[in-house]
């Protein structure tokens, strides 16, 4: 009687499971999709189909799945410079450099305002720190939100972000990229001799975020907006040129070349030279040793130009040309040089 309640459940166990072969080829052909393996037939009669010993660890289905950062398709393009955060004026490659060389701008408040040019190409996307490829929100300050930032501004009685009627402060929301995944899509033959941020108090955490990409292309030349005397201009946010800019850019392998003698309150006696900023942020921090939130003037702003230690100074001259203006602007800045059609197309021979 043993042996025969034996073979009865042996018996109800096989149709049992020749009724489940169905569900066991569906689960293993979706592990074998997920896993990248060759979809096997589970074989019922020797019940070896939920066998687990050809699956890889988790760890290696990760690097083996690694995904790249689709590259740019820019035919005939030999190098590219970089505008992040560059409100209706974008910088233009130098004239020097030919019709092969062109700009690329990272505006998310205006992208519409900007002329067209045939080397300028605009992205309306903010530029992050981590997390790019998501959702986030800017909030609208000053002009053509010229002073608009990832942040809200750390006071609402300046006349950048006093005027309701202009809409400063409200939000929107943008596409974000990070500067690491913007250098990835840049194909390695084209050089990237320039990169100018204006981020309204974002522009040292996105460079410090990208710092592992900014090295393996070697980019040449870097120029930053930051502040300085403790300037807090943006809630949450540090940019301080004494404390995080100067300190960081020489561990990374730049020298502070030259200050931007139009753009902001960078006083010569005080930052005309690597040598005269360096005293100056030492005297600085000696005598204020813990960051304060308390300075509110946003005149203590300063255009810094970084250049690898490996290249000769630029000698206080831009690696750019004008930007493009609108010409409802009524600038008097000459309209950047447009090459013939002969010219444009010898690009792609």
């Amino acid at each position: 009687m043993v042996s025969l309640g034996r073979k009865e459940n042996n018996r109800k166990l096989g149709a049992v499971l020749r009724k489940q072969a169905p569900l066991a080829i569906f689960i293993t052909g979706i592990v074998g999709l997920l896993y990248r393996q060759p979809l096997l037939i589970p074989d019922v009669r020797s019940l070896k189909f939920l066998s687990f010993k050809n699956i890889p660890k988790p760890e290696s289905y990760l690097a083996a799945t690694h995904v790249t950062v689709p590259l740019l398709d820019l035919p005939g393009v030999t190098s590219v410079v970089l505008n992040i955060g560059s409100n209706i004026d974008p910088v233009m490659p130098k004239e020097s450099t030919g019709p092969c060389a062109i700009g690329i701008a990272f505006e998310p408040i205006v992208p519409h305002l900007i002329r067209t040019h045939p080397q300028i190409y605009v992205v309306p996307a903010a530029v992050v720190a981590v997390s790019g490829g998501s959702l986030v929100s800017m909030y609208t300050y000053n002009q053509n939100g010229v002073s608009s930032s990832l942040s809200k501004a750390s006071t609402t009685d300046q006349f950048w972000n006093n005027n309701k009627n202009r809409g400063d402060g409200k939000s929107k929301l943008v596409p974000s990229l990070t500067l690491e995944t913007i250098l990835q899509s840049i194909p390695v033959h084209i050089d990237i001799p320039y990169i100018k941020t204006d981020m309204q108090g974002y522009d040292f955490a996105a460079v410090r975020a990208g710092r592992t990409a900014l090295l393996e292309r070697g980019i040449k030349n870097i120029e930053t907006e930051t502040v300085w005397n403790d300037s807090y201009q943006y809630e949450d946010v540090y940019n301080d040129l004494c404390r995080d800019w100067l300190p960081y850019m020489t561990e990374l392998g730049y020298i502070y070349d030259f200050r931007r003698e139009n753009e902001g309150y960078c006083p010569p006696e005080k930052f005309e030279t690597l040598e005269k900023a360096q005293q100056t942020c030492n005297d600085f921090i000696s005598a204020n040793p813990t960051r304060q939130k308390t300075n509110l003037d946003t005149k203590y702003t300063c255009n810094v130009m970084w250049r690898l230690a490996s290249i000769p100074s630029t000698g206080n001259t831009d690696p750019y040309d004008f930007p493009t203006l609108p010409a409802a602007s009524n600038n008097r800045r000459k309209v950047p040089y447009t090459y013939t059609t002969d010219e444009y197309n010898s690009c792609f021979k």
